[in-house]
């Protein structure tokens, strides 16, 4: 976007949408249409209409130069009469030379790595006050450490939001910290991945101070989030997805040759979204081939000297004095004993483990004392209260192992870099989710089997009550029938071998029902295996479905080859193209692609123009009309490929025509609002209309030629007598 759309008085909104409106008219180009920027300016007030309408036209006059055409201010004025002065400022930017860039401009120098020392702010180049500031406008402190300030900044040149990192205004006048300060930019710069904070650029403030920017990243660190948890278990899962996420980072800049040299949670963002940043690369270590260090220019002498003496943290992060660096809470034995030699990957897999002790246990290695009592754990290697702690923890035993081979004291027990503790933290996270799967699965047939048992159950139940039921019916009508036997013995004994009988019949009834209820249990069971049977039916159902479905589809593409084919034979090429395209991209084969060659070399191409902007053909196919930017309007022959007839007189490009249905008229429109007719048989122009504010942007011939249907850029549509000349 040209520079000089930041106007101070268009607010960011104002910035950000006329951006927005760029984007979509550029995308429209790209797309092959001829978008007009007029359509594109919608309800824009003053100012951001004028700065919406210059972008629009530098954009539309680039395209169209890029297209053959040959743009110039008088194609706009008709359309834009209110706006000489911009359309003028325009035409100079887009066909007078640019200045070129110098090492005295007031735009912030990049700083290359490795190589060339830093350039420092001396000579011409300190005379820039502020150069910085004339881009970057810094809104809100959001950090703060050992030698730097970040800030939340607004860069002015592109109409976005970043972070940029300043050296600290008492270090200023500090060579070393200048040269660590810088150190970090160009390390960042060269690490090149989605979880590493990208470096955009690096430069020097007026006041001897450097600063580089880069993407800011708005979220919580990983140390807030492991804060928040009541216990260790809580939202695991999550976390160790943020970790693999880590390792990955680090396993990238391992295979760049960079160690960190300081993680830990705090010096990892976790995005809205989900993203993961791994951030402060201040401390860094860039390792050659052979893993010794490799030595970057100095800022001040372009001298050089091994990245290595830097301030060491304390546990909570705070910059301590001493000559190593890092935080002793997460830092292996070698790095808190200054073994500066002896730190390569291994220190950055140490502390990853630590990391994920923190994660799985609540704390870091070292958590117990004061701070030089952690020091002295860390340089001992004093590791047995986070071994307990593991131990203890619920975690899985493959987590709690992986941690403790990075927690190794001895560095040549550790996995050599971050990548392989990533592979076995994405392996984990799989298998975790297998186990996941298939405890799912598990527990839909328990509870498939819980759910038979009950209704059998359930059955059984009915069954037994129903049984008792009709034994106590049994029972008593025994009794009944004995007092009444005993009573009336002499005359009730045929009364009482009734009653027997009876007896056995409510015996036999309730054996029939219990029968009953077992058969009524078999018919359920048979109705579930029905129920899958069918769903097994419906299933193979859609299979066949979708089958003919392909089957169809396949057919429709030999359809659509054949009928290529066939027109290809017949020299149509216009329709063989057509049914080309029509052909289904996945079913593709080598028969479209030798269709597409054969095309190819039959295809025709009819020099002459400089860019074609339209084209009507005559209804038997013999003959194609085009018009272009250059202003004429040629007939071609379409067996022989020659141009029959050059059409002149518009004082414009033109990019309209239409022919009628019996190929007698042809009409023409373009840039100079007019609109032609032409007698085809004589090359003569019959009648020139007029009426369209603005350029001609579409036409239409009724069969006979009788009548014809213009629309303009004045967004009108005109329906016209041919005979009447009207």
């Amino acid at each position: 976007m040209s520079e000089r759309l930041l106007s101070p008085s268009l607010s960011a909104d104002e910035v950000r949408q006329i951006e927005q409106i760029c984007d979509r008219f550029e995308a429209d180009c790209k797309a092959g249409q001829r978008p007009l920027p007029e359509e594109y300016l919608d309800t824009a007030a003053e100012p951001a209409r004028s700065a919406l309408l210059r972008q629009l036209l530098l954009l539309d006059w680039d395209y169209r130069r890029r297209a053959g055409d040959d743009p110039s201010a008088g194609d706009y004025l008709p359309r834009f009469p209110g706006d000489p002065a911009l359309i003028e400022d325009v035409r100079r930017e887009m066909t007078e030379p640019l200045a070129s860039t110098r090492p005295g401009s007031d735009e912030p120098q990049a700083t290359p790595w490795p190589g060339a020392p830093v350039p420092g702010p001396r000579g011409e180049a300190a005379q820039r006050t502020e150069a910085g500031a004339a881009r970057y406008d810094l809104l809100q402190e959001v950090g703060r450490g050992g030698i730097g300030v970040v800030f939340r900044a607004s860069d002015r040149l592109l109409g976005r939001e970043l972070a940029v990192k300043v050296l600290r205004e008492d270090h200023r006048d500090k060579p070393d910290a200048q040269r660590r300060f810088v150190d970090e930019a160009r390390v960042g710069s060269q690490l090149q991945h989605p979880a590493i904070v990208p470096v955009y650029e690096q430069g020097w403030f007026g006041d001897r101070r450097p600063y580089f920017t880069m993407k800011l990243v708005q979220g919580h660190t990983l140390a807030a989030l492991l804060q928040r948890r009541a216990d260790p278990g809580q939202d695991l899962p999550r976390l160790l997805g943020i970790f693999e996420q880590v390792c990955q980072a680090i396993a990238y800049a391992h295979a760049r040759g960079v160690v960190h040299r300081d993680l830990k949670p705090s010096n990892v963002m976790v995005g809205a979204f989900g993203e993961v940043q791994v951030m402060d690369w201040g401390f860094a270590k860039v390792l050659a081939d052979d893993g010794v260090d490799v030595e970057i220019p100095s800022p001040e002498e372009g001298t050089t000297g091994p990245v290595q003496a830097r301030p060491v943290r304390g546990r909570e992060g705070a910059t301590q004095s001493g000559a190593l660096m890092g935080t002793p809470a997460y830092m292996p034995p070698e790095q808190a004993r200054g073994e500066a030699a002896l730190i390569d990957q291994r220190a950055d897999v140490f502390a990853l483990g630590a990391i994920l002790c923190e994660i799985l246990t609540g704390q870091p290695p070292y958590a117990s004392g004061t701070d030089a009592e952690v020091c002295r754990q860390a340089a001992a290697g004093d590791l047995h209260d986070a071994h307990a702690r593991l131990d203890a923890c619920a975690a899985d035993e493959a987590l709690r192992e992986l941690a403790r081979r990075c927690l190794a004291a001895e560095r040549t027990a550790r996995p050599a870099d971050a990548g392989g503790v990533a592979r076995d933290v994405t392996a984990y996270l799989a298998s975790a989710q297998e186990r996941l799967r298939q405890a799912q699965l598990d527990r839909a047939a328990s509870e498939a089997r819980a759910e038979e048992a009950r209704a059998k159950a359930k059955a059984e139940r009915r069954a037994r009550r129903l049984t008792l039921g009709l034994g106590t019916v049994v029972l008593v009508a025994g009794i009944v029938g004995t007092t009444l036997g005993l009573a009336e013995a002499w005359h009730q004994g045929e009364l009482t071998e009734q009653a027997l009988k009876d007896e056995a019949e409510q015996r036999r009834a309730a054996v029939r029902n219990e029968q009953k209820a077992k058969e009524e249990e078999g018919k359920a069971r048979a109705a579930g295996n029905e129920a899958r049977r069918l769903a097994a039916k419906e299933k193979a159902a859609r299979d066949r479905a979708e089958k003919q479905w392909l089957r169809a589809e396949t057919l429709l593409y030999i359809s659509h080859v054949t009928e290529a084919h066939n027109h290809l034979l017949n020299h149509d090429l216009i329709r063989c193209r057509l049914a080309l395209d029509q052909c289904r991209e996945d079913l593709r084969g080598p028969e479209y692609g030798y269709l597409v060659g054969q095309f190819a070399k039959k295809a025709r191409t009819l020099p002459g123009h400089a860019a074609v902007s339209s084209l009507a053909l005559s209804s038997d196919g013999r003959r194609l009309y085009s018009g272009s930017h250059d202003r004429t309007i040629r007939v071609w022959d379409l067996a022989t490929g020659k141009e029959t007839l050059t059409l002149r007189g518009h004082d414009g490009g033109i990019v309209a025509l239409a022919l009628s249905g019996d190929g007698k008229r042809l009409a023409s429109g373009g840039y100079d609002s007019a609109i032609k007719v032409w007698d085809l048989a004589t090359g003569k122009e019959t009648l020139i209309l007029r009426g369209h504010q603005g350029w001609v942007t579409g036409l239409a011939l009724s069969g006979d030629g009788s009548r014809l249907v213009s629309g303009g850029a004045d967004r009108l549509v005109k329906v016209r007598d041919l005979g009447a000349g009207r």
